[in-house]
């Protein structure tokens, strides 16, 4: 049990870390294209950050299937209930921040990757994806 968490915990943590760390990359590249704080953002680079939220968050999801070793799958979909019940955290604590219909759209993007991160590593795991090496 408490390696679950603690492979949720830091899938989590993964996610975050990568994400905050390609926000700032683009925000340096890009900073006029990043909307402010009440903004509506503009399609291409939500679109953008939807796909960077996938990316992190099948990094995260696989990282979490990684440290719990057993039941991957279950353990992207459990990072990915955590990144959505959390998720829904900003706009309840902050509804002015964005637009409540992106913000959903990157929380479900993140919780979407990382239920592809955990079948990523539990299909990679799988005995019948490993190759027979008995002879």
């Amino acid at each position: 049990m408490a390696r679950s968490i603690l492979a949720v915990f830091t899938g989590y943590a993964t996610t975050l870390a990568v994400f905050v760390a390609a926000y700032l990359v683009m925000l340096k590249w890009f900073p006029d294209d990043v909307p402010q704080p009440g903004s509506t953002p503009a399609l291409p680079i939500l679109s953008v950050v939807a796909v960077l939220c996938v990316c992190c968050g099948t990094l995260g999801g696989w990282v979490a299937a990684i440290i719990a070793g057993r039941r991957q799958f279950q353990h992207g979909i459990a990072l990915g209930i955590v990144i959505v019940l959390l998720g829904l955290l900003k706009p309840l604590l902050a509804p002015e921040a964005e637009p409540l219909w992106s913000h959903l759209t990157l929380v479900i993007a993140a919780a979407i990757g990382s239920v592809l991160g955990g079948r990523i590593s539990a299909r990679r795991n799988s005995p019948v994806s490993q190759p027979n090496r008995a002879n």
